[in-house]
Protein backbone atom coordinates (compact mmCIF):
# COMPACT_ATOMS: atom_id res chain seq x y z
CA UNK A 1 0.00 0.00 0.00
CA UNK A 2 3.14 1.96 0.34
CA UNK A 3 2.73 2.89 -3.49
CA UNK A 4 -0.99 3.32 -3.21
CA UNK A 5 -1.35 6.98 -3.70
CA UNK A 6 2.69 7.72 -4.46
CA UNK A 7 2.97 10.55 -6.87
CA UNK A 8 6.62 11.32 -7.25
CA UNK A 9 7.44 15.28 -8.62
CA UNK A 10 10.59 14.92 -9.87
CA UNK A 11 13.49 18.05 -8.89
CA UNK A 12 14.16 20.15 -11.78
CA UNK A 13 17.57 19.43 -11.73
CA UNK A 14 16.82 15.93 -12.42
CA UNK A 15 14.40 16.53 -15.22
CA UNK A 16 17.24 16.59 -17.55
CA UNK A 17 18.17 12.70 -16.68
CA UNK A 18 19.37 11.48 -19.74
CA UNK A 19 19.83 7.59 -18.17
CA UNK A 20 16.39 6.96 -16.58
CA UNK A 21 15.10 3.78 -14.09
CA UNK A 22 12.02 3.32 -13.65
CA UNK A 23 12.07 1.27 -10.16
CA UNK A 24 9.24 -1.24 -9.33
CA UNK A 25 6.16 0.36 -8.51
CA UNK A 26 2.60 0.58 -10.00
CA UNK A 27 3.25 1.59 -14.00
CA UNK A 28 0.75 4.48 -13.35
CA UNK A 29 3.68 6.02 -11.43
CA UNK A 30 6.32 5.07 -13.74
CA UNK A 31 4.79 6.49 -16.33
CA UNK A 32 4.35 9.62 -14.90
CA UNK A 33 7.89 9.63 -14.05
CA UNK A 34 8.59 9.22 -17.31
CA UNK A 35 6.49 12.04 -17.98
CA UNK A 36 8.40 14.05 -15.79
CA UNK A 37 11.40 13.63 -17.66
CA UNK A 38 12.51 15.96 -20.88
CA UNK A 39 14.52 14.00 -23.73
CA UNK A 40 15.93 10.60 -21.82
CA UNK A 41 18.28 8.59 -23.93
CA UNK A 42 17.81 5.53 -21.94
CA UNK A 43 15.00 4.66 -20.34
CA UNK A 44 14.74 0.72 -18.60
CA UNK A 45 11.47 -0.13 -15.80
CA UNK A 46 11.33 -3.03 -13.30
CA UNK A 47 8.33 -4.72 -12.81
CA UNK A 48 6.55 -7.35 -10.89
CA UNK A 49 3.80 -9.72 -10.57
CA UNK A 50 1.56 -7.75 -8.56
CA UNK A 51 1.41 -5.28 -11.46
CA UNK A 52 1.39 -7.82 -13.73
CA UNK A 53 -1.99 -9.15 -12.42
CA UNK A 54 -3.44 -5.93 -11.43
CA UNK A 55 -2.50 -3.13 -13.98
CA UNK A 56 -1.57 -5.45 -17.02
CA UNK A 57 -2.90 -2.97 -19.49
CA UNK A 58 -0.76 0.07 -18.04
CA UNK A 59 2.27 -2.07 -17.97
CA UNK A 60 1.65 -2.74 -21.34
CA UNK A 61 1.06 0.78 -22.16
CA UNK A 62 4.82 1.57 -20.62
CA UNK A 63 6.60 -1.07 -21.94
CA UNK A 64 5.56 0.47 -25.70
CA UNK A 65 7.62 3.52 -24.14
CA UNK A 66 10.97 2.23 -22.22
CA UNK A 67 14.35 0.81 -24.25
CA UNK A 68 14.77 -1.85 -22.01
CA UNK A 69 12.77 -3.91 -19.37
CA UNK A 70 14.23 -5.93 -16.32
CA UNK A 71 12.13 -8.77 -14.90
CA UNK A 72 12.97 -12.47 -13.00
CA UNK A 73 11.86 -15.11 -14.92
CA UNK A 74 8.59 -16.39 -13.50
CA UNK A 75 7.32 -12.83 -13.92
CA UNK A 76 8.49 -12.99 -17.83
CA UNK A 77 6.12 -16.25 -17.99
CA UNK A 78 3.69 -14.76 -15.99
CA UNK A 79 3.45 -11.65 -18.62
CA UNK A 80 3.63 -13.70 -21.49
CA UNK A 81 1.68 -16.87 -20.83
CA UNK A 82 4.80 -18.79 -22.77
CA UNK A 83 5.95 -21.42 -20.63
CA UNK A 84 9.81 -21.39 -22.06
CA UNK A 85 12.11 -18.80 -20.76
CA UNK A 86 13.17 -17.88 -24.56
CA UNK A 87 9.82 -17.69 -26.20
CA UNK A 88 8.96 -15.41 -22.92
CA UNK A 89 11.87 -13.34 -23.68
CA UNK A 90 11.09 -12.66 -27.63
CA UNK A 91 7.50 -11.87 -26.91
CA UNK A 92 8.58 -9.34 -24.86
CA UNK A 93 10.98 -8.21 -27.22
CA UNK A 94 7.54 -7.69 -29.12
CA UNK A 95 5.91 -5.68 -26.88
CA UNK A 96 8.18 -2.60 -27.20
CA UNK A 97 11.55 -2.94 -25.71
CA UNK A 98 14.72 -3.14 -27.27
CA UNK A 99 16.92 -5.20 -24.31
CA UNK A 100 15.22 -7.53 -22.01
CA UNK A 101 16.92 -8.82 -18.95
CA UNK A 102 15.56 -12.00 -17.26
CA UNK A 103 16.74 -12.30 -14.25
CA UNK A 104 16.90 -16.45 -12.76
CA UNK A 105 18.24 -15.63 -9.20
CA UNK A 106 21.24 -17.70 -8.64
CA UNK A 107 21.38 -18.86 -12.25
CA UNK A 108 22.62 -15.47 -13.64
CA UNK A 109 20.27 -13.47 -16.14
CA UNK A 110 19.66 -13.52 -19.48
CA UNK A 111 19.80 -10.70 -22.07
CA UNK A 112 17.18 -10.82 -25.26
CA UNK A 113 17.89 -8.68 -27.94
CA UNK A 114 16.47 -8.39 -31.46
CA UNK A 115 20.20 -10.00 -32.02
CA UNK A 116 18.99 -13.10 -30.06
CA UNK A 117 19.38 -14.46 -26.29
CA UNK A 118 22.56 -14.13 -24.31
CA UNK A 119 22.94 -16.25 -20.74
CA UNK A 120 25.51 -14.57 -18.44
CA UNK A 121 25.93 -16.91 -15.47
CA UNK A 122 25.53 -15.44 -11.31
CA UNK A 123 29.18 -14.79 -9.94
CA UNK A 124 29.79 -17.93 -7.73
CA UNK A 125 29.04 -16.65 -4.10
CA UNK A 126 30.55 -18.77 -1.50
CA UNK A 127 28.82 -17.49 1.64
CA UNK A 128 25.13 -16.47 0.65
CA UNK A 129 23.71 -14.66 3.40
CA UNK A 130 20.58 -12.65 2.31
CA UNK A 131 18.89 -12.51 -1.21
CA UNK A 132 17.19 -9.54 -0.10
CA UNK A 133 17.84 -6.29 -2.25
CA UNK A 134 19.94 -8.39 -4.84
CA UNK A 135 17.65 -7.23 -7.42
CA UNK A 136 17.52 -3.36 -6.99
CA UNK A 137 21.60 -3.68 -6.65
CA UNK A 138 21.59 -5.38 -10.14
CA UNK A 139 19.36 -3.11 -11.38
CA UNK A 140 21.31 0.06 -10.16
CA UNK A 141 25.18 -1.78 -11.75
CA UNK A 142 23.59 -2.00 -14.57
CA UNK A 143 22.04 1.51 -14.94
CA UNK A 144 25.54 2.87 -12.94
CA UNK A 145 27.87 1.52 -15.49
CA UNK A 146 25.62 2.72 -18.98
CA UNK A 147 25.18 6.22 -17.47
CA UNK A 148 28.54 6.31 -16.33
CA UNK A 149 30.01 5.40 -19.89
CA UNK A 150 27.28 7.19 -21.70
CA UNK A 151 26.75 4.48 -23.93
CA UNK A 152 24.28 1.86 -24.18
CA UNK A 153 25.90 -0.30 -27.29
CA UNK A 154 25.89 -3.73 -27.18
CA UNK A 155 29.78 -4.20 -25.68
CA UNK A 156 29.34 -1.49 -23.31
CA UNK A 157 25.71 -3.17 -22.17
CA UNK A 158 27.38 -6.62 -21.90
CA UNK A 159 29.94 -5.25 -19.60
CA UNK A 160 27.27 -3.44 -17.56
CA UNK A 161 25.59 -6.68 -17.06
CA UNK A 162 28.62 -7.79 -15.83
CA UNK A 163 29.08 -5.35 -13.21
CA UNK A 164 25.69 -6.02 -12.52
CA UNK A 165 26.20 -9.06 -11.55
CA UNK A 166 29.04 -8.09 -9.45
CA UNK A 167 27.38 -6.08 -7.50
CA UNK A 168 24.38 -8.31 -6.87
CA UNK A 169 27.11 -10.89 -5.93
CA UNK A 170 28.66 -8.45 -2.96
CA UNK A 171 24.61 -7.97 -1.73
CA UNK A 172 24.01 -11.24 -1.03
CA UNK A 173 26.78 -11.71 1.07
CA UNK A 174 25.53 -9.94 4.01
CA UNK A 175 21.95 -8.22 4.76
CA UNK A 176 20.07 -5.68 3.56
CA UNK A 177 22.56 -3.28 1.89
CA UNK A 178 25.69 -3.70 4.86
CA UNK A 179 27.72 -5.42 2.62
CA UNK A 180 27.21 -2.41 -0.19
CA UNK A 181 28.30 0.06 2.82
CA UNK A 182 32.00 -0.70 3.34
CA UNK A 183 32.48 -2.00 -0.12
CA UNK A 184 35.89 -1.11 -1.74
CA UNK A 185 36.38 -0.32 -6.03
CA UNK A 186 39.45 -2.48 -6.10
CA UNK A 187 37.22 -5.05 -5.03
CA UNK A 188 34.62 -4.68 -7.22
CA UNK A 189 37.01 -4.12 -10.24
CA UNK A 190 38.96 -7.42 -8.24
CA UNK A 191 35.90 -9.81 -8.69
CA UNK A 192 35.03 -8.19 -12.11
CA UNK A 193 38.47 -9.32 -13.09
CA UNK A 194 37.89 -12.55 -11.48
CA UNK A 195 34.28 -12.96 -13.57
CA UNK A 196 35.53 -12.41 -16.82
CA UNK A 197 38.32 -14.86 -16.54
CA UNK A 198 35.66 -17.34 -16.08
CA UNK A 199 33.30 -16.59 -18.79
Amino acid sequence: NVFERFQPKIPPSFQDSEFVFLANASPVTQLSVLDQVRKPRFVMADSMDLWIRTANQGLLDLLRRIDGLVINDDEALLLTGERSIIRAGKAILAMGPSRVVVKKGEHGAILFTSEGASPLPAYPVEDLKDPTGAGDSFAGGLMGSLALRGRTDPEAFRTALAIATVTASFTVEDFGVRRLLDLRKDEVDGRLRRYASML
